[in-house]
């Protein structure tokens, strides 16, 4: 399922369109919806006719209008659905940016949450911070309107050690995207909630991190934290690092991880209609166990040296249960030993060590 299909049939899950709704775009992605003439409109003596370009415009209004590019073939989608009523993308794209030279030591949480745009964190080598913030700015005419409209009403907080962005306009909050740069010689507390958008974290040395999206991928790079909890759905999960005590959740999307720990954790990862990978890089005295199960899928032990300590499988054969050994283990009793739980329901898990 491509994933144009899959955000129309999420919205209908979230009962944010009706399933006539749904059907009409679903139609216009196989092409066999043409655009709707004013005509046409006229002539349909419906209310749901009457009511449809008012209440997409309203849904898709946060996804595209206020700041988030759909999917292209959506797009079209839509442009053919309701191009006929003046639907369009809206708004002129605009950026604000925050800087100081050095950034206060206080700023131990980052907090953004944003609606139908993305977020990137980075932690560089300069003392100084570097929080740049984007909007589609609805109703501006010119570069020069926007940019005034997004300066009044967006400013980034730093009070109580957290670093915030507060916006006033709700048409800017619902299409605000985030890419922000801190020090990265101190340990930071993150919260990164977005809808209809991506989060990307890099090189980040965190205590907490929670990051959650939907309809949007997640790539956590680099990351070492005490605590993790990502949850995405309609997109893939790429991690690596040392998360410690984490879960990392996906629906119809792909999760691949590569485990670097350096201390004990446990990790959980699940995922529905996608695939598992897990890949554990050889520390002295760091120990994997992964304990697999998948529903109608396969698994699979790629490296040789990974000891399968048992394998189960369904008496149908549509799954497998499969505990398996990685790394290198210190003496009796000591070493470092993380425990990870894999689970993929319709799709394959993968493991193997380097």
């Amino acid at each position: 399922m491509d994933d144009e299909r899959r955000i129309v049939l999420n919205l209908l899950a979230e009962k944010r369109i009706t399933v006539e709704e749904a059907e009409q775009l679903l139609a216009a992605l196989e092409g066999t919806t043409e655009t709707v003439s004013e005509v046409e409109r006229a002539d349909a003596d419906s209310t749901f006719m009457d009511t449809l370009p008012d209440r997409l415009s309203k849904v898709f209004s946060e996804m595209v209008d206020a700041g988030q590019e759909l999917p292209g073939r959506l797009s079209k989608a839509m442009e053919s659905l309701l191009g006929g009523f003046g639907w369009s993308r809206r708004g002129v794209q605009a950026e604000k940016c925050f800087a100081e030279d050095v950034c206060s030591p206080d700023i131990r949480s980052i907090d953004f949450a944003t609606r139908n745009g993305s977020i990137r964190v980075v932690a560089w080598d300069k003392p100084g911070y570097h929080v740049v913030a984007r909007a589609r700015v609805v109703g501006a005419d010119s570069e020069e309107e926007a940019e005034r409209r997004l300066d009044s009403a967006i400013r980034l907080v730093t009070r109580d050690g957290k670093a915030s962005i507060d916006c006033e306009d709700r048409l800017i909050v619902h299409s605000l995207s985030i890419e922000a740069y801190f020090p990265k010689d101190r340990t930071y507390d993150v919260l990164a909630h977005t809808r209809n958008g991506s989060i990307t974290l890099e090189s980040l040395n965190g205590g907490s991190l929670d990051v959650r999206s939907s309809n949007g991928r997640m790539t956590l790079d680099s990351i070492r934290a005490s605590r993790l909890a990502a949850a995405t759905s309609n997109g893939s999960v790429t991690a690596s690092g040392h998360f410690g005590d984490a879960s990392i959740e996906t629906l119809n999307g792909h999760v691949a991880t590569t485990l670097d720990y350096e201390s004990d954790g446990h990790l959980t990862v699940r995922t529905s209609n996608g695939s598992i990978r897990i890949t554990t890089l050889n520390r002295p005295d760091v120990s994997y166990e992964v304990n697999a199960e998948t529903a109608n899928g396969a698994i699979r032990v790629l490296d040789e040296d990974t000891e399968v300590r048992s394998e189960l499988r369904s008496p149908v054969g549509t799954g497998r249960k499969v505990v398996a050994l990685t790394g290198t283990s210190g003496p009796e009793g000591g070493g470092a030993r993380v425990r990870v739980d894999a689970r993929a329901s319709n799709g394959s898990i993968s493991i193997e060590s380097r």
